[in-house]
């Protein structure tokens, strides 16, 4: 039985595969609602929108309606359209009302809802004005205000001109209002043989005056000019307010149960993400609305939901939200619908076709349900027996798929810009695609290219058309019809999107399986077949491989790839990549390695290309190398080690081109890319993409070899499984710890040792000498070797011995092998032929170009005698306390024990000298600190001793005074500081007091000053201090006392004065109260007397001061300038003098007045004082 006859309808009939709302054919009227498919969420949408427009009194009255391409959007706002329309409702609603049945008998609607619906619709009086907006609006450059647009399909619906609106609310309508419209559009007809039939945009501009004139024969009030100006003005902006103003005028004609509703197809599309055009949509449904109720209604279809297109919009900050609250019915379409749609309107079965179907599936239900199987859930084969019968011959994938191919193709710009609404839709896509296969018998499954026919490849773009035409003419596929199949699936699946092609990856299994027609095609002899086509489509540079999956070269991806087919590729690039982009990334060599307590340097290569110079030891990266591993063995230096790789990389042909191909192109990108401009930069940046790819199969196939891959050690060849590691970069670590445990075999006898400065420091500085003189076997080795090195060996030289193999000992461990080697006595360090001690040492050979002064002996030795005696005159004849403890028996140890008490010593010493540097007994502790920093400083412990026995008087003598000035600043110093505070303090004060005090007061002060061992003296100066004190306090006491008596005068003086002149203003002069506070405090003699001597100055300037403002006053009050006087001292203009006589009185007093005259002559004004 052919496919043809298992159809419930005719599949060769005529089918519009993409609703237009404007296209009101009565074929495609009866089949978009005979055929109209409806699931529950399409029955529930319907039944929600109806039932809005129906019994809604009040509120929003917005409708969006979304969902993506293919959900059919335009057809289900048509549909809404018959519902209401008085012409088809019945028809449309019956078969609605037909589709409750098949919901859940518990969900909504119910047949009673629905009953009561028609009862309210049957109550309205509706029109519908429906269009596509995008295609009836003007200007496709700058898109107009969607006012315009709503303002022009009304003018329509009222039977006026729908492109000038002016022409239409100037002229049409009042022509209308006053009954004259059709004798003005028939003197149009009966003039210019023109109908008058709603767009006369050229006719208009042709003829308008003559057309304004006929208007005024039926309409006299028409200014002609003003009428023709607004018609030409093609700026002139109509806005929302005028809008809604005309809406409310063409209702007032209307009854209370009139609906109008503007029915929107594809309105995301035309606002896109121009945010005006948003904000101008919600403001036209806020003002209808607010202002109009729920006889207006605004439906609008859109790609995506309403929050997503704000999202979209061009300016973020607007806020938005109210724009949401505008519509207050949402409708989403499930795009998923589209597939269920076309199975249901194209490929539904009869019952024969049902029952013949039933037999097939019952003979290969198990190849059926395992045929047309992919790795991903999306694309899915049959999910049961009924679903066989729905989707057959087609594979429920394919309707996924094909619209992924669509989405894809309009991205890539494969397909022109107009196919995305007609062709390219499921339904129409499925229908050509069955009618392709109507003749084939059951058992023919329709394979994914069929799907590439006339319907799709009509639509491809020139671009497209020329990338396929390269693979269709190559020989081998131009003469194969299979071939040419296998190109053109993989044109379509190799262009999916990044989220698709994930899910359905261009592998050869998945293009194999596209291409299957039947349930008994061995798949792997489709793939192999699949294979051989892919490979010479990969020979040609028309397609790419990459991680498996294939792609399609563009145009001038083919050139670069034939250009890189031909860049020459030396030993030396090859070289470089395979290490920077493979080794260092999957083995990830360091050249610094850690053994013990050392960083060790290894010189890396790679074959014969160093990578990095100057090691302790070499190791190469073989990889292009032919020689046998053992031979290569022998033939390497003891301490050098080879990673074997090219053991097995010259029997990996496949890998060592993939290694030649990814070098190639990676150094033809480097080169080229910095120069290239527009599609050839892209297609750069496509092959450094798919480099990377390859790059990555390179690593992991290299990465899993590197896991069995032999090294050369020690002369020897070590198998991979003789050392652990589970990666790569774990095992080369393993590699290299084995070789360098191998090399430096004796480098774990000095991990005991100092690793660091901060560490050999400390071990300095520990005086104690070992209890033990048995040598380590660190010890032991460097010991021997300095037997073996003659007379003084120098440090330097001993360090870089024991740097190399067999020891690689770190500098700093063997520096603390030869401290410790001195510190058990076996040796001693000169420094420039001067012994130092151990701290010394350390402080020396950490410094580089000190280490090759330090030289090492061996030790001295000293009798007992020599110690005792040593011992004996530090503790029992200087010092009077133990310096060393008598026990001891090393010279050495006896003097660094010395050594080391001393240092507490010379740190008290040197605090106290500095803090008590001004007294005069600081003398002594800056002479014994100096004995005995000289002692502690001196290197050579012989010398040491020397000294201690020639100054052991001077050293006892310092010693004994430190400890009498150790007990006076314990015991007495408080009371000295308080004399040496007395003098200072009282300096002055003392040279007020009288002749016997000044005796006393000289004797203080030169006890305080000179004398270098107070402690004598000190309770005869505490007596004289005392008297001293005493009469300093009486003299203060006598003279503050007069002084404030004086100032006390005064002030009285001053007040009275002041009242006397009528002041009252306060702060004019000195503050009492302020001046004989500071009079109080004062302590100072002198300070006192000079109070007394100014009294009378002090009296006269405050008076001045109350005779200055009392004058200042009196002068702005009569208005006068005012003159400011200035203070003129009678004791000062005169020198004292005695007069004896009256003519000696006249002479004083002329010269007085003379000199008086010329200060008032220069000054205007002045007070005597």
């Amino acid at each position: 039985m052919s496919i043809e006859k298992l159809y419930d309808k005719d599949i060769t009939r005529r089918i519009n595969p993409a609703v237009v709302v404007s296209e009101m054919e009565e074929y495609y009227i009866d089949q978009e609602i005979n055929e109209y498919e409806f699931t529950p969420g399409i029955t529930k949408n319907v039944y929600k929108f109806l039932n809005a427009v129906a019994t809604k009194k009040e509120g929003k009255t917005g409708v969006w309606i979304s969902g993506y391409y293919g959900s059919g959007k335009s057809h289900f706002i048509k549909y809404l359209f018959y519902c209401l329309n008085h012409k088809f409702n019945d028809q449309a609603i019956q078969r609605f009302e037909d589709s409750i049945k098949r919901l859940d008998p518990l969900d909504e609607p119910s047949p009673s809802q629905i009953t009561s619906l028609k009862t309210s619709l049957k109550k309205l009086q509706i029109d519908e004005i429906m269009f596509n907006i995008d295609a009836v609006a003007d200007n496709k450059d700058e898109k107009e205000r969607i006012t315009r647009v709503l303002y022009k399909k009304l003018n329509e619906h009222r039977g006026y001109n729908n492109t000038n609106i002016a022409l239409a609310l100037y002229l049409e309508k009042p022509l209308d209002e006053k009954g004259q419209f059709q004798a003005f559009k028939d003197k149009i007809k009966s003039s210019f043989n023109e109908n008058w039939d709603g767009n006369q945009i050229r006719f208009t501009r042709m003829y308008l005056d003559k057309v304004i004139e006929i208007a005024k024969e039926f309409d006299t009030d028409i200014d002609k000019e003003s009428i023709k100006a607004s018609i030409q003005d093609k700026n002139q902006d109509y806005t929302i307010e005028a809008f809604i103003k005309e809406i409310k005028e063409f209702l007032a004609t209307k009854d209370d149960n009139y609906r109008l509703l503007f029915l929107l197809d594809e309105v995301s599309q035309y606002i896109g993400s121009n945010t005006a055009l948003l904000l101008n949509l919600q403001t036209i449904v806020e003002e209808i609305g607010s202002q109009i109720g729920t006889q207006v209604w605004m439906v609008c279809t859109a790609q995506q939901d309403l929050s997503n297109l704000i999202n979209n919009t061009d300016n973020k900050g607007e806020d938005f939200g109210k724009i949401l609250g505008r519509f207050e019915t949402m409708i989403s379409l499930e795009s998923q619908d589209a597939a269920y749609i076309t199975k249901r309107r194209i490929l539904s079965k009869k019952s024969e076709g049902i029952g013949q179907l039933n037999d097939y599936y019952k003979d290969f239900k198990g190849a059926i349900e395992n045929q047309f199987v992919f790795d991903h859930d999306l694309y899915e084969n049959y999910s049961n027996k009924e679903d066989f019968f729905l989707t057959y011959p087609f594979v429920p994938y394919q309707f996924r798929l094909v619209s992924d191919v669509f989405e894809s193709f309009s991205n890539v710009g494969y397909v022109g810009e107009g196919v995305k609404n007609t062709e390219r839709a499921i339904l129409g896509i499925t229908h050509f695609t069955a009618n392709l296969c109507k003749d084939e018998n059951i058992g023919y499954f329709v394979p994914f290219d069929l799907f590439f026919n006339e319907q799709l490849e009509k639509n491809l773009t020139h671009h497209a058309r020329g990338i396929l035409d390269k693979a269709y003419n190559i020989d081998d596929v131009k003469n194969d019809p299979f071939a040419r199949r296998v190109v053109n699936v993989l044109f379509m699946v190799s262009n999916l999107g990044d989220i698709q092609s994930v899910n359905f990856p261009s592998t050869i299994e998945n293009i194999s399986l596209l291409i299957m027609d039947a349930v008994d095609t061995p798949k792997l002899e489709m793939q192999k077949k699949v294979e051989a086509v892919l490979n010479v489509l990969v020979s040609k540079n028309i397609i790419q491989i990459s991680e498996g999956k294939y792609r399609f070269l563009k145009e001038d991806e083919i050139e670069v790839a034939q250009l890189i087919k031909n860049s020459p590729i030396t030993n030396e690039d090859r070289l470089t990549y395979l290490y920077d982009d493979v080794i260092q990334k999957v083995v990830k060599p360091n050249p610094s390695v850690p053994l013990g307590n050392r960083n060790f340097k290894i010189a890396l290569n790679i074959d014969d290309k160093e990578v990095s110079s100057r090691g302790d030891f070499n190791l190469r990266f073989s990889i292009y190398d032919g020689t046998d591993l053992d031979q290569l063995a022998h033939a390497t230096a003891s301490q050098d080690m080879i990673i074997g790789i090219h053991d097995w990389f010259k029997n990996d042909k496949d890998l060592a081109a993939k290694v030649s191909d990814y070098v190639r192109t990676q150094k033809y990108i480097s080169r080229n890319f910095s120069a290239a401009t527009g599609s050839r930069a892209e297609t750069l940046v496509n092959f450094r993409e798919t480099n990377k790819l390859l790059l990555g199969e390179i690593k992991l196939r290299f990465e899993k070899k590197f896991m069995d891959t032999a090294f050369i050690s020690s002369n020897q060849v070590i198998q991979a499984n003789e050392i652990t590691g589970s990666t790569p970069a774990l095992r080369f670590e393993e590699m290299v710890k084995y070789h360098m445990q191998a090399v430096y075999r004796k480098n774990s006898l000095a991990n005991a040792y100092a690793s660091s400065n901060s560490e050999l420091l400390a071990h300095a500085k520990i005086r104690q000498t070992k209890t033990s003189t048995e040598l380590t076997p660190a010890e032991d080795e460097v010991n021997n070797k300095l037997s073996l090195s003659g007379e003084g060996p120098v440090v330097g030289d001993i360090v870089k011995q024991f740097e190399k193999a067999p020891y690689g000992w770190k500098d700093i461990s063997t520096l603390d092998v030869l401290l410790q080697l001195a510190k058990k006595g076996y040796r001693r360090f000169e420094w420039r032929n001067e012994e130092i001690t151990l701290e010394l040492y350390a402080d020396k050979v950490l410094n580089s170009r000190e280490r090759d002064a330090v030289t090492i002996h061996k030790e001295k030795e000293h009798s007992k005698d020599e110690v005792i005696k040593f011992i004996k005159t530090v503790n029992d004849e200087i010092f009077a306390e133990t310096m060393v403890p008598s026990s001891t028996t090393d010279f050495k140890e006896a003097v660094s024990s010395f050594k080391s008490k001393l240092e507490p010593q010379l740190t008290t010493l040197n605090r106290m000298k500095e803090e008590y540097e001004v007294y005069p007994f600081a003398i002594h502790l800056k002479k014994y600190h100096k004995s005995l920093g000289e002692l502690y400083n001196e290197r050579n412990l012989e010398k040491v001793v020397e000294q201690v026995i020639a100054q052991k008087e001077n050293l006892k003598e310092s010693r004994d005074t430190f400890k009498y000035i150790e007990e006076f600043i314990d015991y007495n110093f408080k009371s000295y500081e308080k004399l040496v505070g007395f003098i200072a303090d009282n300096k002055n004060n003392l040279s007020a007091l009288d002749e016997t005090a000044q005796v006393v007061a000289d004797q203080l002060k030169d006890f305080v000053k000179n004398d270098q061992e107070p402690w004598d003296k000190l309770p005869q100066m505490k007596k004289g201090y005392k008297e001293l004190y005493d009469a300093i306090n009486e003299k203060i006491k006598f003279l503050k006392t007069d002084v404030i008596q004086t100032y006390e005068a005064i002030f009285s003086e001053i007040l009275l004065k002041k009242n006397e002149l009528g002041i009252t203003e306060a702060n004019l002069t000195a503050d009492a109260d302020h001046v004989l506070n500071k009079i109080h405090k004062e302590h100072e003699i002198s300070q006192l007397e000079i109070y007394q001597l100014k009294a009378s100055d002090f009296r006269s300037e405050n008076f001045k001061k109350l005779i200055d403002f009392k004058a200042k006053a009196e002068a702005k009050k009569s208005g006068k300038e005012y003159t400011t006087s200035i203070d003129v001292s009678l004791a000062a203009e005169m020198p004292p003098t005695t007069i004896e006589t009256p003519e000696q009185l006249d002479e004083y007093i002329t010269k007085l007045r003379e000199r008086l005259m010329v200060k008032l002559a220069k000054n205007k004004k002045i007070y005597l004082s």
